[in-house]
């Protein structure tokens, strides 16, 4: 597929692997498919599944969605920032509530490095780690887990903000066993890094965003997978 050299054969082969409700065929709608990602073209269109994923988990496993909102300044570490970008990203003199709300209503994509502004969770939601934390722990950019629990506080805005992210590392290339925790149960703390992020009308800012680097796992792009 890939070079487009596919033979009849292979693509007979695909052909049975398409999602049907006929007797003895294999569909999404099976329970093995249920919570595996969706491989989507569009960081859009992954944004979308997720939230509209987080919100069913949420109804189908009787819980409420705690919404973890990211911690934003205006404090830009320069080193951060590429140069070549400086006519198309501006600074923010200050951030008011009100620009903060709209930041915080644009999707994980509108960063350049898809850190949401909000993250809403339950226990059990399956979710990607989207940055190399630890690789020693296999807490690396892509592996896939389930969150377990967490540790919260107020932000620098009152909102609720997360102290530490426990997950469960899915299919875990070595055992992971951390002193108090349960086996491949790992902590995941937030970062503080320097994002383009873009407000509704397009314009792109400079902001300095402390949030954990994880994703709801529900789809993710061709490009992740």
């Amino acid at each position: 597929m890939r070079y487009k050299a596919c033979t009849p054969d292979n693509l007979a082969f695909l052909r049975t692997r398409t999602s049907s409700l006929a007797p003895g065929r294999s569909s999404i709608c099976d329970d093995n498919f249920r919570n595996v990602s969706i491989i989507t073209g569009t960081n859009l269109h992954k944004d979308k599944i997720n939230r509209l994923g987080a919100i069913q988990f949420a109804e189908e496993t009787n819980q409420t969605l705690t919404h973890f909102y990211s911690d934003d300044s205006v404090k830009v570490n320069l080193k951060d920032t590429n140069s070549s970008d400086e006519c198309k990203v501006k600074y923010l003199a200050s951030l008011t509530n009100e620009t903060q709300a709209a930041f915080w209503e644009m999707p994980p994509s509108s960063t350049d490095k898809h850190i949401p502004g909000v993250l809403p969770l339950c226990i059990g939601m399956p979710v990607t780690i989207c940055y190399n934390y630890a690789t020693e722990l296999c807490l690396t950019h892509g592996q896939e887990g389930y969150v377990v629990r967490w540790q919260a506080k107020q932000g620098s805005r009152q909102q609720q903000v997360l102290d530490v992210l426990f997950i469960e590392l899915k299919n875990s290339p070595s055992t992971i066993k951390i002193d108090g925790l349960p086996e491949n149960v790992v902590p995941v703390y937030p970062t503080t890094r320097t994002v383009q992020a873009m407000l509704p009308g397009g314009n792109k800012y400079y902001l300095q965003r402390k949030q954990v680097e994880v994703l709801i796992n529900f789809a993710m792009t061709d490009f992740a997978s």
